[in-house]
């Protein structure tokens, strides 16, 4: 069934995205240390994952939303929250079949590993943000090593993109997968992320 499970993924991503991408985004905006990285995490996702033509449109638009999601009713948070939790539920499910698990984790350790990938995610995407920026700024470009420095920013994007699915292909399923598998797949799917980018 991979051909009903994508096309159930790609409408669930669309409906999810902005309410998976805006709660994380706010957990990060209501940390002093990292609220200045909002915008360069939105822009980074917008660059790697989604289509060059949309990325400019749609950080306006979730840095919009996200700043008035604190403005949502009650019964408009608990909304918000089902439909990432839902996408995300959804997810694992996938995952789970691709990897021939037996029996899913209990509900309540699955969204203990999601609430984590909705935290930690994007402050580890913000400290290596930050750390790229402390790279070129007093290591590549007083060196005058231009050369080193696009090295760098190209490299830089696929080691995120590689690193982030290869720990969502290891972690989520409740199943032994091997680094090595998680990895591999990560590479695939990080190439034809760039393909789609490109065409």
């Amino acid at each position: 069934q991979l051909a009903q499970t994508a096309a159930s993924l790609v409408l669930l991503t669309l409906l999810a995205l902005v309410p998976v991408v805006t709660i994380a985004v706010s957990l990060l905006g209501a940390l002093p240390l990292f609220s200045s990285f909002r915008e360069a995490v939105l822009r980074f996702l917008a660059s790697n994952f989604l289509l060059p033509a949309l990325s400019d449109t749609l950080v306006r638009l979730l840095g919009q939303f996200s700043a008035k999601a604190n403005e949502l009713s009650a019964v408009g948070a608990v909304v918000f929250f089902a439909t990432a939790f839902s996408a995300l539920l959804t997810l694992d499910r996938t995952m789970n079949r691709i990897w021939a698990t037996p029996h899913p984790r209990s509900l309540s350790r699955r969204l203990s590993v999601y609430w984590t990938f909705l935290t930690l995610g994007p402050l580890l995407l913000a400290a290596s943000i930050a750390v790229n920026g402390m790279i070129v700024s007093e290591l590549l470009v007083p060196a005058g090593m231009p050369g080193a420095e696009r090295v760098w920013l190209f490299v830089l994007p696929w080691l995120t993109t590689i690193g982030g699915l290869t720990l969502l292909y290891r972690l989520v399923p409740n199943a032994p997968v091997r680094w090595g598998e998680a990895f591999a797949g990560a590479r695939a799917a990080a190439i034809v992320l760039e393909l789609l980018k490109r065409g």
